[in-house]
This record gives structure tokens, C-alpha cells and sequence, in this order.
């Protein structure tokens, strides 16, 4: 992918949820099934801890929290867990509707991730110490191009202290023939509308609730794919889970868990 056409889908996708926050804020409630399974491949067993009272402080990087629901997710999971959450996301207006209300333990930081990793400038832009664990659900996706996902996944290993946890999920959603089908459809529509070249392989630009002008680009991960990020951090981190959890098949979300090296 050439880096004009990163920098449409990157500013076509920053438009969808500056204009869309609110509406897809309202859908973004739940936990996801995969991040109790995370937990548990870091040693948390997220099953029986409400008996085992797990009190260790803990400092976790969310990039691209979105509403913050991973926060909530946490707070539930590990109940008597001190956590102390550095968010980071672009859209403001979305993170701090779900984190207002926990500022004392929360620092939140507005930064455009993809423009960074598209102009080659991602290395020492989150401004967090090191941190236990870092996570980064639902994003991988809207990363234009297999080299600024890799730089990604670097940055994240490279954010946890030795032995820390990184966690990420990597949207599969070709493996659902309706979803393929219906990203076809609203592919060819965007292109058309926004005058985009072809796209690379696994790219796609997906609609919102039916409305016009509302697209969001999005890479569907295949399995060749999930493997070549595992081997980009093999040098700085090893694999400790890897699994396919969420969406109606149970199955859309390929979930990576690693731990930094020591």
C-alpha cells in the first residue's frame, strides 16, 4: 500500500468516528468473551477470582480504548485489583464518555496512532511508563498496511516492563461469508465514493448502520497474517496463548497474548 492511499483510509476512518462516536459508543458496552481467556493466559484466573481477592497493583496501557470498556472489564474481573489505566485513543470524545467518571486512576492521552505509524513516527509517542500489561482490541484492523501493524505490535511489546503481558486481537471477519459478502458490497461503494484505487488484499471499507457516507476502513487478518506478527516479536517476546474467541461464530477475533522477555 502506497502511503497516499494509507493516508485516505486513515483520515476516512478518523471522519467515521469523530461523526459516529456517540452511535457506536451505544453498542460498544459488553466485554468481549476473549479478554476473560487473556486474563487467564497471564496467570489471572478470572473463573474463581472473586474467592481469591487479587490485590497486586497493577498498571495497564489500553491503546485505542474507545469508551474504556476494557477499564470496566478489569474492574469487575479483578475486583480488588489496584489498577492504574494509561488510554490512549483519537477520539477524544469517545474515550471520555466511558472514563470521566474514573479520573483519579485514569490518564488518558489523545493520539492519532495510525498517523504516527503511517509517517514512521510511533517510537516514544505514548507518553506512559512501563507498564504490567498492554492491550490494544479492536484496532489492529483500522492500521493501514502489514509494516505499520508490525511497528505496532513492536511498540506495544516494547511499552510492558520485562515479563509484562501483551495482548491483541486481530478482526478474522472474511471467515464469516455474510460479513465477506456485505464487505464487498460497501467496498466497492466507498472506492467509488471517495475515489479509491483497489485496495490491497484483506482491505476492506465497511458501512454503519445504513448510512450514507458513513465507512470505516478495516484489514480482515488471515491466518498466513496472524502468524508473520507472531514471528516480527519473536526476538522480544514469546507467545504464551493464542486462541479465536467473540462475534456469533465464536470465532471472528484472533487473539495474541505475549510476555516480554526478561
Amino acid at each position: 500500500m502506497n502511503i497516499e492511499t494509507a493516508r485516505k483510509l486513515r483520515d476516512i476512518t478518523s471522519s467515521f468516528y469523530r461523526e459516529n462516536a456517540s452511535s457506536f459508543s451505544s453498542t460498544r458496552h459488553t466485554s468481549w468473551a476473549g479478554w476473560s481467556r487473556c486474563l487467564d493466559a497471564m496467570g489471572f484466573d478470572t473463573a474463581s477470582v472473586a474467592g481469591q481477592s487479587y490485590r497486586k497493583a497493577l498498571c495497564v496501557l489500553d491503546v485505542a480504548c474507545g469508551n474504556g470498556r476494557f477499564f470496566r472489564f478489569l474492574q469487575g474481573a479483578l475486583p480488588d485489583a489496584e489498577v492504574e489505566y494509561f488510554a490512549v485513543d483519537d477520539c477524544e470524545q469517545l474515550a471520555l464518555e466511558g472514563l470521566a467518571s474514573d479520573a483519579d486512576n485514569v490518564a488518558f492521552q489523545k493520539l492519532d496512532v495510525v498517523s504516527r505509524l503511517i509517517e514512521g513516527s510511533i517510537e516514544h509517542a505514548i507518553e506512559a511508563p512501563p507498564v504490567d500489561i498492554a492491550v490494544c482490541f479492536g484496532f489492529f484492523h483500522h492500521v493501514p498496511g502489514s509494516k505499520a501493524r508490525t511497528a505496532l505490535l513492536r511498540t506495544l511489546v516494547d511499552s510492558v516492563c520485562p515479563g509484562g503481558y501483551v495482548a491483541v486481537s486481530l478482526w478474522q471477519f472474511a471467515k464469516s461469508p455474510e460479513l465477506a459478502a456485505k464487505a464487498v458490497e460497501t467496498t466497492a461503494k466507498a472506492r467509488a465514493e471517495f475515489g479509491l484505487p483497489v485496495l490491497d488484499k484483506g482491505d476492506y471499507l465497511l458501512g454503519w448502520q445504513n448510512r450514507p457516507h458513513a465507512y470505516r476502513y478495516c484489514h480482515t487478518f488471515s491466518d498466513e497474517e496472524v502468524v508473520r506478527l507472531v514471528c516480527a516479536v519473536s526476538d522480544k517476546a514469546q507467545l504464551v496463548a493464542r486462541f479465536e474467541a467473540d462475534g456469533r461464530t465464536g470465532a471472528l477475533n484472533s487473539y495474541l497474548v505475549f510476555r516480554r522477555r526478561v
